[in-house]
């Protein structure tokens, strides 16, 4: 018996100890932070993934590729092909593969958030959120390559930008015949 109005008396006096809590409201200059100062301040800086987000801020919520092409390289059917970036201008990565082979891969905006989808569209530009590719041959105009459709996912690592095209379809201009695209690129 004295067991137990011992472990009762212990029991009332941590229950007695325990702190109150009041809820309140936070004056107009108090922040409730969950990382580094930079994390609010609406610019890329500190270890920051994307403006705010990533590195010690919260987790940058960018959609991942569901492939995972070799770095520099361009997957046509079964064959592999090692790319040479060249400088790009402005949303574009540009460059060449194998012998006398160029690419061109054209993104309107580079937003790190947005998939963007390949169209098959014969003109010069494209609209926000869209992407178009063509791989040139310089002697054969049969070899050159349209990209009909497919997925790209760009990605940034310190200055560097990358793109990676998933579940892309392509078609030689002579060909009627399709196949599976797939690469990653740098810019």
């Amino acid at each position: 018996m004295k067991n137990i109005l011992l472990l009762f008396a212990v029991l009332i006096a941590i229950g007695g100890c325990k702190r109150k809590q009041e809820l309140r409201t936070l004056e107009s200059n108090e922040i409730i932070a969950n990382g580094p100062e930079t994390c609010y301040n609406g610019v890329l800086d500190g270890d920051e993934f994307f403006i705010d987000c990533g590195g010690g801020c919260t987790p940058c919520n960018f959609p991942v590729a569901p492939c995972n092409p070799t770095l520099n390289t361009i997957k046509m059917g079964t064959a592999s092909y090692s790319t040479f970036p060249n400088p790009g201008s402005s949303y574009t990565f540009s460059g060449s593969y194998t012998s006398g082979f160029a690419y061109n891969l054209v993104v309107q905006g580079f937003d790190l958030t947005k998939i963007y989808k390949i169209v098959n569209d014969p003109g010069s530009s494209v609209s926000y959120g869209q992407a178009k590719m063509y791989l040139s041959s310089s002697g054969f105009s049969f070899a050159d390559i349209r990209i009909l459709s497919g997925d790209v996912y760009i990605t940034k690592v310190g200055t560097v930008y990358y793109a990676t095209i998933c579940n892309a379809i392509g078609k030689y201009n002579s060909l009627s015949t399709t196949f599976t695209f797939e690469a990653k690129l740098t810019y």
